[in-house]
């Protein structure tokens, strides 16, 4: 194992999401491996969630905002100034061995990546989602080898994400940078299916108990039991939850007992609310808001459904697959390698709502038996490909193989 290093992982943050949770999750990874580990990342809403997080594993984390060089066009000479005559000597106080920058979207994370390229410092990048290809103004490209300059490895949290990574920043990754693939890991212990778990949410949420997928409970769809159709995530273009609503309306044709779990927030939540009021389904769709415990709430469901036009990595999908809860998806990059094969899942064209409405009603009118025997294959499958074992041996070889080649430069 490569000596212990003192690493500081960074981002350009502006909720607390699942890439947050990830820089959680990657400092714990990266303590236990007996390195020295800091988060800076600015002040933004809900970031008191991520401090919290990171305290609990005894990870500092410091308050940093880098000069917008490529996120604000307007003030890129004078970032570039207060950069070189100010930030630059912050970041070097913090004495980092290596930088790694979580990216959310295509440049934010490129004013991290130059600051510490330009300080000569070794960087890391990860990529958390699969990004639209810009069109790189003269300004970009005049900086951006500066911002890669100093890159010894990336990886993605999907193929996709990588891929589509390379595609848009190869002309400025050096040749020998390693490129791999981390996927999100899902906690099967803490999301996992639960009797008590389906009973107690499905009394909070005013259902009878019923059948949930991965436990053979012995209630299926059409009789007693309520149906329970659940979408996790936000509120917004990218998770397209107007038309999870539309698919949801087309279910209701052929299961009029069935019921939509939508939990999340976000710019799109009005005209949710809207919507659900013209389609007179107000006694059948539930709107939570946040839920931090959401583990206690997956058991519930019979279905999940996540019709995003691009994931980085469907991170909600594996963890209601993980509960033994069946799924269906859009077939974007992220969530198509997160459900794959498995016969749990159903893959759709984006944007098709009644191709959707079809995979739930199929999934959902099997036999009980057929249902909890395909919760179950789910279940192991997630187990296998995205348990967290897996991803910590994957990050002690990606830091490993990296900080070695630093050590050798």
């Amino acid at each position: 194992m490569s000596r212990p290093r003192r690493i500081l992982l960074t981002s350009l943050s502006g909720q607390f999401g699942g890439m947050e949770l990830r820089m959680i999750a990657e400092a714990q990874a990266l303590k236990a491996l007996g390195h020295h580990v800091a988060v800076a990342a600015p002040a933004f809403d809900g970031s008191a969630a991520l401090i919290a997080g990171l305290r609990e594993q005894g990870v500092a984390f410091t308050p940093f905002q880098p000069q917008p060089i490529f996120t604000d066009w307007r003030r890129r000479h004078l970032a570039l100034l207060k950069a070189e005559l100010w930030q630059r000597r912050r970041l070097a106080r913090l004495r980092p061995d290596l930088v790694h920058v979580f990216f959310s979207w295509t440049d934010q994370g490129l004013d991290n990546l130059w600051l510490a390229g330009r300080s000569s410092i070794a960087t890391v990048a990860s990529v958390h989602n699969h990004f639209p290809i810009p069109d790189f103004p003269a300004w970009h490209r005049r900086h951006l080898g500066t911002a890669f300059g100093s890159l010894r490895g990336l990886y993605g949290v999907s193929r996709s994400a990588r891929d589509r990574f390379v595609e848009i920043y190869d002309p400025y990754i050096p040749a020998d940078a390693l490129r791999s693939v981390l996927y999100n890991f899902v906690d099967t212990e803490r999301f996992r299916p639960s009797a008590a778990a389906r009973q107690a949410a499905r009394q909070r949420l005013g259902l009878n108990p019923g059948l949930n997928p991965g436990l053979n409970l012995g209630l299926g769809p059409g009789g007693e039991s309520d149906i329970l159709i659940g979408a996790v995530g936000r509120f917004d273009d990218q998770k397209k939850p107007l038309d999870v609503l539309a698919t949801f309306a087309r279910v209701r044709q052929r299961l009029p007992g069935a019921r939509l779990l939508m939990v999340g927030e976000g710019p799109l939540e009005a005209a949710l609310r809207a919507r659900i009021a013209e389609l007179g389904c107000e006694e059948a769709v539930t709107l939570m808001g946040f839920q931090p415990d959401i583990e206690t709430l997956y058991p519930a469901l019979d279905l999940h459904l996540l019709l995003s036009r691009n994931e980085g990595f469907g991170i909600v999908t594996a963890e209601a697959m993980a509960c033994g809860v069946l799924a269906v998806g859009s077939r974007v990059p992220g969530t198509d390698e997160v459900i794959g094969d498995c016969p749990a899942g159903r893959l759709v064209a984006a944007g098709d709502s009644g191709q959707a409405a079809e995979a739930v009603v199929e999934l959902l009118s099997q036999s009980a038996d057929q249902r909890a025997a395909l919760g179950e294959a789910g279940r192991r499958h997630i187990v296998a490909r995205f348990g967290k074992p897996a991803w910590q041996q994957g990050i002690a070889q990606f830091y490993g193989a990296v900080l070695d080649r630093k050590e050798a430069v």
